[in-house]
């Protein structure tokens, strides 16, 4: 999976998440994260690259997508949905706050 920098000048939109998780379910997270940005996400069209974190403390997760100008991501979705036992998988996993 390509990473990448943030440049102000790049044309590109730069697209960050960042979830909270029980510390003991951090590296699953880090995996569906993983596995669903090398079985879908990569292969819209626009993707550029993506970049998955862990925080030191085990309660968080980040995630980087850099995408091309423009709506061709948006374009491609309808065409290149996440499976819904794939987002159901990270759903599951994250803590959500009151």
């Amino acid at each position: 999976m390509p990473t990448s920098s943030i440049d102000k000048d790049a044309s590109v939109a730069t697209l960050i998440n960042v979830f909270t998780v029980a510390p003991d379910k951090q590296q699953q997270l880090v995996d569906a994260l993983v596995r669903a940005t090398e079985d879908v996400m990569q292969h819209y069209r626009g993707f550029v690259s993506a970049n998955i974190y862990a925080s030191l403390d085990g309660q968080r997760c980040g995630e980087r997508q850099a995408l091309a100008a423009g709506n061709a991501v948006h374009q491609e979705a309808p065409r290149l949905a996440l499976p819904r036992t794939g987002a159901r998988r990270i759903g599951a996993l994250l803590a959500f706050l009151p």
